[in-house]
């Protein structure tokens, strides 16, 4: 009884480690296909890492160039200002002159009517007056 036994545990050993042996082999093949896999997704990762790291680059040196176009936009608005507040100041003192000029022609003219109106009167008393009296 003893070789039926020793056959039969024989037998379910060979069939078990045969079975064993094939799934260690499948999973052998399967660990295989995913490592073949996540080198394929390691390398696109790597790949597209670099794109990104370039992009990120590139996003950077447009953003320094953004910055010094607006400190440059910023000093020429701040010299037109300045411009426009000398100007401002220049009109005004135009328009301060042409108002003393004004006042001065008003004077002018209220001086020489004032001189017409003399002169008439004398040019009338003149006329009334004989010449053989002066």
């Amino acid at each position: 009884m003893k070789s039926v036994n020793d056959k039969l545990i024989f037998y379910f050993l060979t069939k078990w480690g045969s079975e064993y042996i094939i799934s260690a082999f499948n999973k052998e093949r399967d660990s295989e296909e995913l490592l073949k896999k996540l080198s394929e997704t390691m390398s696109l990762i790597d790949k597209n890492t670099s794109v990104l790291n370039d992009t990120i680059v590139k996003s950077y040196h447009y953003i320094q160039t953004i910055e010094q176009v607006s400190a440059q936009t910023t000093t020429v608005v701040e010299r037109i200002a300045e411009g426009v507040g000398e100007e401002a100041v220049s009109t005004e003192q135009i328009v301060e002159m042409t108002n003393n000029a004004t006042k001065t022609i008003e004077q002018t003219k209220k001086l020489s009517g004032e001189t017409k109106k003399y002169s008439d009167d004398m040019k009338a008393a003149v006329i009334k007056t004989p010449m053989a009296s002066i």
